[in-house]
């Protein structure tokens, strides 16, 4: 059977790139899960019958009024709901719901409850949905249908056609949105039927009378677009062509909607496979004849597929969508039907903490093979691990997690969210794609009572066991006793770390210093000089004697060895004042890029390291501190934290270290001097040039000198103190007195004294500075701005919402406005800054006359 294994396998490996599963074109939505009836939901959506609220959730729990399914019917069958405006019978509908009750009861769909009252408000129950979709198909023309209840004659026929597959609610019970599109879906796929007209019905003198039994049978069709859902003849048989039973799908969409039932999902799971209009919605897995969660050991296995099955069935593997079919020895990967037969105790290989596993059994799976049909007894095993990630970036309706950038369309999640998903191989490409967002990992923090290495954690008398896709370091017996805290996953399995509180408890190393023993067989005493992640600097520090020990500070003799000062200075550093007033200092720092170091924001939360090994990207949050070198000698650097504050920083050329954990950059250390900063548009700063007798009488005080300059940063008016003999100091006194400068980038040092400023724009390509201009126009009232005034006309610009800074200078004092402060004036200088094509900043200096 191994080479018909092996053309098995060739065979659905090109049926599954045929039917791979990919993001449709509308988002997911972030209240849906599988655990919903996710394609029912998504196809519904796709076609514009079932639709999400003004936040993006679907709401699947909600329950639906008779009003909101009539409004679900009237999309279903694109009744033109506005020519029924005004023509429903019943005075309780309120006006956004009537046309849509009066299209679906002008059209024989629905009923009120009297002649006047529709009950719109009320929940529509599972009978009384069914009765309406069953009449779209064709079904209760007749009143002689009901017979003596009409809620056990609606259910009697739609169990028939199978209308209640997957549809949890009772016969009276009030019916949910999710299980209104699971009916609606079924209804789709149901085939349409017309009455034989084989009745007596009688109508006279206002009386009507109707006897006999109505038939109903199947309509058909030969064209193309009656075998676009199903292809079954009027005897049940699948068929190609000819006459076949119309689908209320086929006939409402003409073949556009389409259902391939015979389709593979990336996990190569059996599946329906749905497009609308030549694009694909979704590619959702059948139900699994057997689904186990966790590890499966061989005899669980074998007793739940039975033993013709596990011993006469061919079976076929797949991991997260790479499949697994010639393996041996000790060192697979998956299990093997061998594995099944074995019946034993152990763990099958390749299904571990954290997977989901589906079983599906085949007794007639039709293949070819050599070029012919061939029918096998076939067992399709599709694993799916959980793995955990952050997101970083999201961008409309799009996100990108830390998991080599990967991206995926869904609605609702943050930045910094910590998501659980699954993800799936493709061998021909080698690339990993996200299948779904399974939703947050639910986080876990309290003391450890008990640890088992590299197995498990015990909180509050639950024991937690690491999940097979867990990847940070697992907790040693050292943290018994300690708070802890940990994501799981939806088996309740650790997935990923994280810290049980949040510590400002790091340095960077600046210097390291000895004393020299005063006396004989005493050892010297070192001291540190520390830079704290909040701008601190402790010029000199203690270092216990464990530490000094453990970084070889010092030999056996408790002298000092100066070469190895490095194992700490220029480090960054943990570390904790004792009760004698030394401190104690661990070493953090775990990445680095030196040489051709180059530090730069990436767009998606993380920062990239180039060294001489190649690319490292680290991962930062809102609290991730950076610390850039400005100048050594004088103590100074520059500091900020979070991700969002920091400019974009270029440092190449320079020494950069960061100490990471749980995957987040907790420090990032520019060491050496020589980084510059770059802004962005919206953050231009103004600065108003000194005069010359200005620029030659700095100020000297104890902090420094310097120079005091006005300027508009960050939208407000204020003073910079720039220090003398820096690049800041050479690049203003270029301006001339009261001459307007513009700057993408201020940089500071941790005494607060401007140390540089980068005149350049940000993004040449798309950011343009105008300083010619000549006169202003106040805006309209249809948010429109005048500029460069030509003695008849101005240069007109659109404000709208993405002005950020309006400056004004009168010669001697700046202020700030907004766009609806500019006033109409002619000959005033402005500077106008344009960011793709957008003004999003403004200084107008007041010309007299």
């Amino acid at each position: 059977m191994r080479n018909l294994k092996r053309a098995l396998s060739l065979a659905m490996a090109s049926v599954m790139l045929l039917g791979m599963m990919v993001v449709g074109t509308g988002a997911s939505y972030k209240d849906v899960t599988s655990e919903d009836n996710q394609e029912a939901i998504e196809v519904l959506q796709k076609i514009g019958v079932m639709v999400g609220d003004e936040n993006g959730d679907f709401n699947p729990d909600q329950n639906v009024t008779r009003n909101e399914m009539a409004v679900v019917m009237a999309n279903l069958m694109d009744y033109r709901v506005a020519s029924y405006e005004g023509t429903s019978p019943f005075t309780d509908v309120p006006s956004w719901a009537e046309p849509y009750v009066a299209a679906c009861y002008t059209n024989g769909i629905t009923s009120g409850m009297s002649a006047t009252i529709y009950g719109g408000d009320q929940t529509v129950t599972t009978a009384q949905a069914a009765l309406m979709l069953m009449k779209a198909l064709g079904y209760f023309q007749y009143q002689s249908d009901f017979g003596d209840d009409w809620q056990l004659a609606t259910v009697s026929q739609g169990t028939k056609i199978d209308l209640f597959v997957d549809v949890e609610s009772g016969v009276r019970e009030a019916m949910t949105r999710n299980d209104v599109a699971q009916l609606v879906l079924n209804t789709l796929k149901s085939g349409m039927v017309e009455a034989d007209d084989d009745t007596i019905k009688v109508e006279a003198d206002g009386v009507s009378v109707e006897a006999g039994k109505v038939t109903y049978n199947y309509i058909t069709s030969g064209e193309n677009y009656s075998g676009a859902i199903k292809s079954l003849n009027v005897s049940g048989s699948l068929v190609n062509s000819g006459q076949r039973i119309v689908e209320l799908g086929e006939k409402l969409y003409l073949g556009s909607l389409k259902l391939d039932d015979s389709a593979f999902n990336n996990f190569g799971a059996p599946s329906n496979k749905w497009t609308y209009k030549n694009v694909e919605i979704g590619t959702y897995a059948k139900d699994a004849d057997y689904v186990f969660e966790g590890p499966v050991k061989s005899n669980v296995m074998y007793d739940t597929v039975g033993k013709n099955v596990a011993k006469d069935y061919e079976w076929i593997m797949f991991l997260n969508g790479e499949e697994a079919y010639e393996q041996t020895g000790e060192d697979k990967d998956m299990f093997t039907k061998t594995d099944v037969v074995a019946n034993d105790t152990k763990d099958l290989k390749g299904i571990n903490r954290g997977a989901t596993t589906y079983v599906y059994v085949d007794d007639d799976f039709t293949t070819v093979v050599d070029g012919e049909t061939v029918s096998i007894s076939l067992v399709i095993v599709s694993i799916v691990d959980t793995f955990v990630a952050e997101v970083n970036k999201v961008d409309d309706g799009t996100i990108t997690i830390d998991d080599q950038s990967l991206e995926f369309d869904i609605e609702g999640y943050d930045e910094e969210d910590i998501i659980l998903y699954t993800k799936s191989y493709d061998e021909g490409s080698d690339t990993w794609s996200v299948e779904s967002v399974i939703g947050l990992a639910e986080r876990v923090e309290g003391e450890a009572s008990k640890i088992k290495a590299n197995d498990s954690v015990t909180i509050d008398e639950t024991t937690y066991k690491y999940s097979k896709t867990f990847a940070d370091d697992k907790l040693t017996t050292d943290s018994v006793g300690q708070s802890v805290a940990f994501y799981v996953d939806q088996q309740g399995n650790i997935i990923k770390m994280d810290e049980a509180f949040e510590s400002n408890d790091y340095a960077y190393v600046m210097d390291i210093g000895v004393d020299s023993a005063t006396f004989q067989n005493a050892d010297d005493v070192f001291y540190a000089k520390l830079l704290l992640t909040d701008g601190t600097i402790l010029s000199k520090v203690e270092i216990d004697g464990d530490t000094a020990k453990k970084y070889e500070l010092k030999d056996e003799n408790g002298d000092a060895v100066e070469e190895n000062f490095d194992n700490l200075k220029n480090q960054i550093v943990a570390y904790s004042e004792e009760d004698d007033g030394t401190y104690t200092m661990s070493v953090k720092t775990n990445a680095n890029g030196t040489g051709t170091a180059e530090m730069t924001k990436n767009g998606n939360s993380s920062v990239k390291l180039t060294n001489d090994d190649g690319n490292l990207y680290l991962n930062a949050d809102k609290n991730t501190v950076f610390i850039v070198a400005d100048d050594v000698s004088e103590d100074e650097y520059n500091l900020y934290v979070g991700y969002n504050n920091v400019p974009e920083i270029s440092a190449a050329g320079e020494n950069v270290i960061a100490y990471t954990k749980s995957g987040i950059a907790k420090v990032i250390v520019v060491t050496t001097e020589g980084a510059s900063v770059k802004g962005a548009a919206k953050d231009v700063a103004f600065v108003v040039g000194l005069s010359a007798a200005n620029e030659g009488k700095p100020i000297k005080d104890s902090s420094g000198t310097y120079y005091v300059y006005d300027a508009i940063v960050d939208g407000e008016v204020t003073t910079l103190n720039v220090k003398a003999d820096t690049n800041a100091m050479e690049k203003l006194f270029e301006l001339d007195e009261k001459e307007i400068g513009v700057y993408f980038g201020i940089t500071y040092n941790t005494k607060g004294f401007v140390t540089d400023v980068d005149e350049n724009v940000p993004d040449p390509e798309d950011v343009e500075v105008i300083y010619t201009y000549e006169g202003t126009k106040a805006m309209t009232s249809a948010g429109i701005l005048g500029f460069d005034y030509d003695g008849e006309n101005y240069n007109y610009r659109p404000s709208g919402d993405n002005v950020a800074v309006v400056g004004y200078f009168d010669g001697d004092v700046l202020s700030v406005t907004d766009a609806d402060g500019i006033k109409t004036d002619k000959n005033d200088e402005t500077i106008l800054i344009i960011d793709d094509g957008a003004l999003v900043a403004v200084m107008i200096t007041e010309v007299k006359g």
